[in-house]
């Protein structure tokens, strides 16, 4: 009470000399050599604390801005004070693990060369799978070329036999013929004979070579279709491979990122905004990569080859020769009936 302080009877009496109070130790006292009375800092409750220069700590309070503290030495936190901190003094004490996270920054930086190494190692597969294609490709083209050539020559000389023929059997015929007298519907059965027996070895050849070409154009056509089919899928795996390269290196930063923050904070740094701005990130590059898929789904396109009646033309899928005309002795000629094979050409006879 401030009577009691003041040292007065409560009620009447004499009254008593007032005591004066005992001299109080100046903070100036405890100014050291530096002229600052210790050090302050700002705990994680946001008070301040104070530790002078004789060990004392001191709470003071919530941290006013308008505080005088000038003749006190401000410290970061009491991580870094000089000597250990007394027992509840407001501040955490938080290891230094800033050696452990700028190693595992490091690390962060060491999955590019690894990304790299990685995509061109799949560019490199594409280049050779490429060219393996490409010198089967040319292989196979040369060979159908060949196939085709082939025919065409099976077919020219089947058909010029069957013509030698034709030409040498109604030329023997009317040589017999005329040295027996005999002319008229004779020699012209005769001849008909050998031109239908012509004929049919003719269409017969004719036909034989339209189904091979057949065969050649619907074989290299399917190898062309297969071809395209596959370029699609060399394309898709070099891309599939560089994407999981992407999402390795991606995964590889968002484990690392999570050990820095989690450092981060088990060092007293509770913002960690940066370093989940850039998980985002990694989480967002795995999931576009994550679309790429591993292999050509498409549908490979489907070549039908004409018909053979196509393939030959409307006349050179018949071949049609006749008797000359006249009852002269000699030897007539064999004509040939064939608007698409110009005369005097070796598909056929000459008139």
């Amino acid at each position: 009470m401030f009577e009691d302080y003041l040292n007065l009877p409560k009620s009447g009496g004499t009254a008593k000399t007032v005591a004066k109070p005992a001299a109080k130790t100046t903070t100036s006292s405890l100014a050291g050599p530096d002229g600052k009375y210790g050090v302050f800092w700002v705990g994680q409750n946001g008070n301040v604390y104070t530790k002078d220069n004789k060990g004392v700590t001191t709470n003071r309070g919530p941290a006013n801005k308008d505080a005088d503290m000038s003749k006190w030495r401000q410290i970061a936190d009491w991580n870094k004070a000089e000597t250990p901190p007394p027992v509840n003094n407001g501040g955490t004490v938080y290891p230094d693990l800033s050696g452990a996270i700028e190693i595992l920054r490091q690390n962060i930086s060491a999955l590019d060369p690894i990304y790299q190494k990685q995509v061109a190692q799949a560019i490199q597969d594409y280049d050779i799978a490429q060219n393996e294609r490409k010198t089967a490709y040319a292989k196979a083209q040369t060979d159908s070329e060949n196939t085709g050539v082939k025919n065409d020559q099976t077919v020219l000389n089947s058909r010029n036999a069957i013509n030698k023929n034709a030409r040498m059997s109604s030329e023997d015929i009317l040589s017999i013929l005329g040295a027996l007298g005999m002319t008229g519907s004779t020699t012209g059965k005769a001849l008909g004979t050998i031109a239908d027996k012509s004929n049919e070895d003719m269409n017969t050849a004719n036909y034989g070579y339209g189904q091979n070409k057949q065969s050649i154009l619907q074989s290299w056509n399917d190898y062309v279709n297969a071809d395209k089919n596959q370029q699609t899928q060399l394309e898709d795996s070099k891309n599939y491979n560089i994407a999981q390269a992407g999402i390795t290196r991606a995964t590889g930063k968002k484990d690392l990122l999570g050990q820095i923050a989690a450092d981060q904070i088990s060092s007293g740094k509770f913002n960690t905004n940066d370093i989940l701005g850039e998980i985002t990130g990694a989480n967002n590059e795995i999931a576009n990569l994550s679309g790429v898929n591993k292999a050509y789904t498409g549908v490979t396109p489907v070549y039908t080859a004409p018909a053979i009646s196509t393939l030959l033309g409307q006349n050179l899928a018949r071949f049609d020769v006749t008797a000359g005309s006249g009852a002269s002795k000699t030897p007539a000629k064999l004509v040939k009936v064939n608007e698409q094979t110009p005369t005097g050409d070796k598909y056929g006879l000459v008139q």
